[in-house]
């Protein structure tokens, strides 16, 4: 029971983080920005990998790719939502939610 309980408040945590997004994707614009600056890269492009329903949410950002021209975004439905993953260069950086199942 106790496992139940607590998958199910993980469930509600990750729509609500989706719930979010959703609302107020300048706000996740601005969180994956934030990474990009403190990431030196100098390899071209950036694949910048985030939920499928994410990218979604994101890509309604009128000038969302502004300053952002090194970088390819890519869909992942295996990613939760929230969740980013950076590949640059050979380095591979994620913030990702830790899901218990």
């Amino acid at each position: 029971m106790h496992n139940t309980i607590k998958n199910k408040i993980i469930e509600i945590a990750y729509d609500l983080a989706g719930y979010q997004i959703d609302k107020m994707p300048e706000k996740y614009e601005k969180k994956i920005k934030s990474l990009l600056k403190n990431i030196n890269c100098f390899e071209d492009k950036i694949t910048i990998e985030v939920n499928d329903l994410d990218h979604q949410a994101i890509s309604k950002i009128e000038k969302f790719s502004e300053g952002l021209d090194k970088s390819i975004f890519v869909p992942n439905k295996d990613l939760s939502r929230g969740d980013i993953i950076l590949n640059c260069d050979g380095m591979h950086y994620s913030e990702k939610n830790i899901k218990n199942s």
